[in-house]
């Protein structure tokens, strides 16, 4: 169906938001045959903070339901690979722990494996309690002179780990969603939504009303607006991050795995990310730089610009010193939305009934993808989780949030 055809006039469930959480959340409602949805992207499929992701697919996560729900997520990202909608670039996972760090990083880096083989997960990470380990496991860096790496003490190391094209992985949920019949439209703004008795009834866009008794608000970056539209005040945060796209000089050395660098929000310190890519590497600005309310996504500069190539020059030269000179390829910032707790949201709320939240990617949302729609699908249609058996007790819930 056409977006330029005429919006119906009453559907069950209306999906606000075209990025992987809302696609996902659409596919999932198609797998168990609940299609009387609408999803409504303002702009394109995936032309958010999604296409502008790395693409980063983990095993990894520090709670049991997590890796349940990552084990989930890996069987839908393995069943598209197979089917030949995207293609998963293997490539292991190394996250360091360096001295000075707080003791609780130690701590969830070490007790990951145990928490992952009591699991029984198919994936088990292993913990390198020193240098000469972690350079064992990847010979690029000792064969290649990068051996300093900073004062580093270990690292969690995952082998099976995996990047994907964002936007393929958004649209092989679309491809998916459609052939089971659920009518996804792009170009449509969602400008308000009507609440009768304190019940959703209804959803305004630029394309007309239509009639409603359920709304997933999976807006992303603008799920606040969405909220605000029925008085929810959604504790989203918008903030900026980016990426650089390089190549060394001289011909491509180093098969780098993903550096990881993701707890540097629990130091002082500011790390480094960076990977493998298929011409090169990418490096994330791991500097995120919080704007809060006075960050408007709809008008931030996607532009780099010389201070972020010399942060990472910067980078390059603490941590991995012998990397040699570098060419940028490409670059870009991109708004993204994290939530304070660094958890996500996942839930419905009493005021108005009919009203589901799904947001805060927090950087994980490529990720947690599948398992996210997942879990808003049994929302939508059972009522509750069902597949976390204590969800009340989670990240996933907005109760840790008063006023939700």
């Amino acid at each position: 169906m056409s977006s330029s055809d005429a919006l119906p006039e009453k559907v069950a469930v209306v999906i606000i938001g075209g990025g992987v959480w809302g696609t996902s959340t659409a596919y999932h409602l198609g797998l168990r045959g609940y299609t009387d949805v609408l999803l409504l992207e303002k702009n394109e499929i995936a032309s958010g903070s999604t296409t502008k992701s790395s693409g980063f697919l983990s095993h990894l996560s520090i709670s049991r339901e997590g890796l349940d729900l990552a084990g989930y997520s890996w069987s839908i990202y393995e069943q598209f690979h197979a089917t030949g909608d995207i293609e998963l670039h293997l490539l292991p996972t190394l996250i360091p722990v360096r001295e000075g760090d707080p003791a609780v990083i130690k701590e969830i880096a070490k007790g990951i494996p145990h928490l992952q083989r009591e699991a029984g997960c198919a994936v088990v990470s292993t913990y390198l309690d020193n240098p000469e380990k972690v350079l064992a496991y990847i010979p690029d860096l000792k064969a290649h002179a990068i051996a300093h790496l900073g004062n580093l003490e270990g690292a969690l190391y995952c082998p099976d780990d995996a990047w994907v094209e964002p936007s393929l992985l958004a649209m092989s949920y679309v491809k998916h969603a459609r052939k089971a019949g659920i009518d996804i439209r792009t170009g449509i703004e969602v400008t308000g939504i009507v609440v009768e008795n304190n019940r959703v009834s209804a959803v305004e866009t630029t394309a007309g009303t239509v009639r409603c008794e359920c709304v997933v608000n999976a807006a992303g970056v603008w799920a606040p607006r969405i909220g605000h539209m029925v008085g929810l005040k959604i504790p989203v945060i918008p903030i900026v991050r980016g990426a650089l796209k390089i190549r060394t000089l001289e011909t491509k050395q180093y098969t780098l795995p993903h550096y990881l660098d993701e707890i540097e929000n629990m130091t002082e310190r500011a790390g480094l990310s960076i990977r493998d890519d298929i011409d090169g590497y990418v490096a994330e600005h791991r500097e995120i730089i919080l704007k809060g309310d006075a960050l408007d996504p709809d008008n931030i500069d996607e532009n780099y610009t010389y201070d972020d190539v010399e942060r990472l020059a910067n980078k390059l030269d603490e941590f991995m010193p012998d990397f040699g000179e570098f060419e940028i390829m490409d670059g870009y910032n991109a708004v993204s939305d994290i939530v304070p707790d660094g958890g996500h949201i996942v839930d419905r709320v009493e005021h108005p009934e009919g009203m589901i939240i799904c947001a805060g990617g927090c950087g994980e949302g490529i990720s947690t993808s599948a398992g996210i729609g997942l879990l808003a699908s049994q929302l939508v249609i059972d009522g509750r989780i069902l597949f976390v058996k204590n969800p009340s007790l989670w990240s996933y819930s907005r109760s840790r949030f008063p006023g939700i």
